[in-house]
């Protein structure tokens, strides 16, 4: 990650995206950018593989189990309150760059689609007992460690509600370039410096084993 105030920002998660600040408000839940990089570090990915089973054959894998799973849970993070939001989430940049390569520009899944995944799939007895291993194993973790280790002093007492309204909820505009993807971020409560120090904790974390 480049510490040049003029040079975008990098993630470990995304080597085609990178991360800059612009002066005006275009969109929301930029900052679950961060949520998914904290995910990457802690082997969010890994531990579903571990966890869950994907049971689907041929074409209704269209969508990669993971991004099915990303989306679900990064957008309740966000604080919408059913499935009825999917339709607009699935072309919204940030909830097609946190998935992967996939649905970066085909969009991520629909509310059809995402429905049944939650209440088919992650109802199935294996998956419904998989899902709590798996939020004993990291969610547990992962919350803690984003208090403890990635939040810089002056926001680690902010209560979640504002840290989702300050931080996850934070406007920006996708720029799509030959090689690369631009998220140009609103600089508010979220500001470049205080990104890029969130980054960098994450980037102190240790990786998962294996």
């Amino acid at each position: 990650m480049g510490e040049s105030p003029k040079q975008p920002l990098q993630l470990s998660f995304n080597a085609s995206l990178k991360i800059d600040f612009q002066g005006s408000r275009v969109t929301s839940d930029r900052g679950l950018i961060l949520v998914r990089e904290l995910g990457e570090r802690l082997g969010f990915g890994e531990s579903i593989q571990q966890h869950l089973t994907d049971s689907r054959r041929g074409r209704n894998t269209q969508f990669p189990f993971d991004d099915l799973l990303r989306q679900s849970v990064y957008s309740r993070l966000a604080g919408t309150k059913d499935l009825n939001d999917a339709e607009r989430l699935s072309q919204d940049p940030t909830f097609r760059l946190i998935g992967s390569e996939k649905i970066w520009d085909r969009g991520a899944a629909l509310t059809s689609r995402l429905q049944s995944f939650e209440t088919e799939m992650l109802a199935q007895e294996e998956n419904f007992a998989g899902l709590a291993r798996l939020n004993r194993a990291l969610i547990g973790k992962a919350g803690s460690l984003w208090r403890r280790l990635v939040l810089p002093k002056r926001i680690d007492k902010w209560s979640l509600t504002s840290l989702q309204q300050r931080l996850v909820k934070t406007g920006g505009r996708l720029v799509k370039h030959a090689r690369y993807y631009r998220l140009l971020l609103a600089e508010s409560h979220l500001t470049r410096r205080l990104f890029a120090s969130m980054v960098r904790r994450i980037e102190l974390l240790p990786l998962p084993a294996g």
